[in-house]
């Protein structure tokens, strides 16, 4: 495990858009909001949401991360080690990790993730660092970006990934 940039192959963001679209499918089939805190559509949050989840099952050594998607929404997308694991993803640099307002985390740990699209259909992810629940609890502001109230914790305030792996090993 490292801090360094996570690649997705083109067949992977195959998967990560079909499973998007599927996840934003279920969510507004049982009346769910997608929970969206910019102006990209909700299918393209879902997107994102999925490229990261894989980004980070790839980058914490987890197997099968495509089974992820079947599970209901609880508020976390991973147990690992023991712990909860919210992983969060964007396009907008400098990804700030950004919650909708009104939505507390569930989770031990939320992870943040950057993703960019490389010329030959890769998909560089960057890891941009991890915080606890109780540390975003206490130091979280709330903004409006733009697009209404959004829970907002600077990307300079997080803890880099190595940590999170020294902390568990």
């Amino acid at each position: 495990m490292s801090s360094d940039i996570i690649y997705l192959s083109p067949e992977e963001i195959v998967a990560c858009r079909r499973d998007g679209i599927g996840r934003a499918r279920r969510n507004r089939r049982h009346g769910n909001s997608d929970r969206k805190v910019s102006s990209q559509s909700g299918y393209d949050v879902d997107f994102y949401g999925r490229v990261g989840e894989l980004a980070f099952a790839k980058w914490a050594n987890i197997p099968d991360a495509i089974g992820v998607l079947e599970q209901p929404d609880s508020g976390y997308d991973f147990v690992w080690d023991g712990s909860t694991v919210d992983v969060k993803c964007s396009k907008h640099i400098p990804c700030n990790l950004l919650l909708p307002y009104g939505k507390r985390p569930i989770a031990d740990v939320i992870v943040q993730f950057g993703a960019e699209k490389e010329m030959d259909g890769h998909w560089a992810v960057v890891p941009m660092g991890w915080t606890t629940r109780e540390f975003w609890t206490d130091n979280h502001t709330i903004k409006d970006l733009g697009h209404g109230r959004t829970y907002f914790l600077s990307r300079n305030r997080l803890t880099p990934m190595k940590d999170l792996y020294d902390d568990k090993y």
